[in-house]
Order: C-alpha cells, then structure tokens, then sequence
C-alpha cells in the first residue's frame, strides 16, 4: 500500500495523483544557548518550503533511508543554520519528544505526514547561526517570548520549547550528558544504533 498510485477516471486517465499511504520519518532539534545573564535562548529557522512555509520552527528535516537519527538531526541542522561541532553543538542522546505534523490539502485528504523525532541540542552562547538552503532566516528567542504569538509559528514548536525547559529545569535532561555527532556517526554510542 506504500507509495502506490491512484488512477482516477472512468474508461480513460482522467488524472493521476500520488496517494501516500505511509508517514515520513523526520528529525527537528530544540538548539538552547544561555545567554551571559543565564536566560536560556532558543533557536527558530524561518520555513522556506511546504509544510508551512513562512513559519517560524525548530530546525530539521527528513531522514534518508539508513541515516542513524542522530546524525540526521546533525545534518539538518547544519543544512539549515550551517551549525556544527565547531560551534560547539553537543546533541542529548535520547529523544526529548516525539510529534506529529498532518497536514491536509484542500480536498481534506492528507497532504504530508512526518513523524518527528525531537532532540534538545547544546551550542555556545556565541554561536551564529545562518539560514540555509531551505530556511527563510534564523533568530533566538526565549520560550516565553514563542508563548506571546507575536511569531507566525509552525506546528507545535511553544508546547516543545515548554517541554525543554521543564526537563532543563528538572535537571533531567543537562549539557553535561550531551555527545558531538559528526557526519558519519562514527562515536555514537552502541546503545543509540543497532549495526
């Protein structure tokens, strides 16, 4: 039932339209700085493409077939803010959350369906980030300042900022746990992918 097409029409193709029947694994990763006062900043990148294009959210992407997830996060974040190991980035191991993004076209069917691993990730104060290839622009912004709605915002990014901030303030979730992830996932740990 994957990826099978639809024909629609009687006696002749009056038209073909894709119908994708299963959901798309993807990565988004909550970046936090904390600033020289000690308030923690978020990172937003600016939509460039469907869904919600024009939308502010948390950076990340689609996984390729056989891309441990960890580095799938590492490389769509450094597609997305040219952020990498050099400006500390240092990823928590264990996912922070998981989401869903339906999104409908205007016929009510499902149009994209991503189920989205989220990762809290850890970068120097002074790190700066750069829109990439499918980001508008990029800005810090702290979790209270994404609850206001001053921001056209994508998705579910305040109830993740607000899950961040509650497993930092609990200290379940600390800098000191968190690993650099490089290109080939080489140093993950074995507990994080099945070889």
């Amino acid at each position: 039932m994957a990826g099978r097409r639809l024909l629609l029409g009687i006696g002749s193709v009056v038209g073909c339209r894709a119908l994708t029947t299963t959901a798309r694994a993807a990565v988004a990763v909550t970046v936090v700085r904390v600033r020289a006062d000690s308030q923690r900043e978020y990172l937003l990148v600016q939509r460039a493409k469907p869904p919600r294009a024009g939308s502010w959210s948390i950076p990340g992407g689609k996984i390729e077939v056989g891309e441990p997830t960890l580095v799938a996060a590492a490389r769509e974040l450094r597609e997305e803010t040219r952020l990498g190991p050099s400006d500390g980035i240092r990823f928590h191991p264990w996912a922070i959350a998981s989401s869903d993004v339906i999104t409908r076209g205007a016929d009510g069917d499902v149009a994209f369906h991503f189920v989205i691993t989220q990762f809290l990730a850890f970068v120097r104060a002074d790190a700066q980030p750069v829109a990439g290839d499918d980001a508008l622009g990029v800005r810090w912004v702290t979790a209270s300042a994404v609850d206001n709605g001053s921001l056209e915002l994508g998705g579910n990014v305040g109830a993740i900022f607000r899950r961040a901030e509650a497993l930092l303030r609990s200290g379940s979730v600390t800098e000191a746990d968190a690993l650099v992830v490089d290109d080939a996932g080489a140093d993950l740990p074995e507990f994080l992918v099945e070889r």
